[in-house]
């Protein structure tokens, strides 16, 4: 069998390769900031209302607690703290998947139809401290004094993190965890088209952008012409 001559392969060009890296680039980072994520939550709990679940906005009648001991005696509260009591730990978990420390997957998470918050350490009003598992995408955590989502005690630290957060937080050993970002609507029929809207966007952005690219590699003579 006679070999093939290197002539004969297939290649892309350089600037086309170019331009198809930088589209993938520029439509993957549009389709991320878009929050869809914000825009179901609010519309599934202007539906809903205030319900108590846990992840919900809190309503007047949900108690705001202080201290550790009032948490412990209420199986569903909320607090109202100043937004510079909230210190993320850039540590991330999904329903599916855990993330760790890796921001670059947590950010691409919403690709992936996993939903996933980070751990935040708050000081509460009585000088202790607890970790929050907040859903931080669908949240607006500005603002002098901020009321966080309905939230109920779950666990205490995780064994692989316990020492690690010790050290960096000053945590006491058992320290709880308070699930501040259920999973309610992630289920929802609305949050079903979630990966629709995505995908929708992601292919709109990539057509616009290799337009755009082609056009700009054009105008810089980037672009080989073709001689007759």
């Amino acid at each position: 069998m006679a070999g093939i001559r290197p002539g004969a392969l297939v290649r892309i060009r350089p600037d086309i390769l170019c331009r198809i890296i930088l589209t993938i680039i520029c439509s993957s980072l549009v389709t991320g900031l878009v929050n869809f994520d914000r825009m179901i939550y609010r519309k599934e709990v202007k539906t809903a209302g205030y319900n108590n679940r846990v992840g919900y906005p809190a309503g007047e009648d949900v108690i705001r607690v202080e201290s550790m001991e009032e948490m412990m005696a209420h199986s569903r509260f909320t607090l109202e703290i100043p937004s510079s009591s909230l210190e993320p730990t850039g540590y991330y978990r999904g329903i599916y998947k855990d993330f760790g420390t890796n921001a670059v997957g947590a950010f691409f998470r919403r690709f992936e139809g996993d939903a996933c918050g980070q751990y935040y350490i708050a000081e509460l009003a009585s000088g202790e401290k607890v970790v929050l598992f907040l859903d931080d995408r669908v949240l607006n955590l500005s603002g002098k004094t901020i009321v966080l989502p309905v939230g109920n005690i779950v666990h205490r630290i995780p064994v692989k993190l316990k020492t690690e957060w010790k050290t960096a937080y000053d945590l006491s050993a058992d320290t709880w965890i308070v699930d501040m970002a259920g999973t309610w609507w992630r289920h929802t029929h609305t949050a079903s088209s979630l990966p629709m809207l995505r995908g929708g966007l992601l292919l709109l952005s990539f057509i616009l952008f290799g337009i755009l690219w082609t056009y700009i590699f054009r105008k810089a003579g980037l672009i080989p012409q073709k001689h007759s």
